[in-house]
């Protein structure tokens, strides 16, 4: 179990409490968790080495 927030996580909850005044030269990928998860099964299926 995570006890603080990743450094990216920190951005996120620092954007989402207003507190980025100014952007920042960030590229971040978001992505739903959903989504990882059929691409792990897909892999996990269909995979090959």
């Amino acid at each position: 179990m995570d006890v603080k927030p990743t450094p990216t996580g920190r951005i996120v909850l620092d954007f989402i409490r207003g507190r980025m005044p100014v952007a920042i030269g960030i590229h971040l990928d978001l992505i739903d968790v959903e989504d990882v998860a059929q691409g792990q099964i897909g892999a996990w299926r269909h995979g090959r080495i």
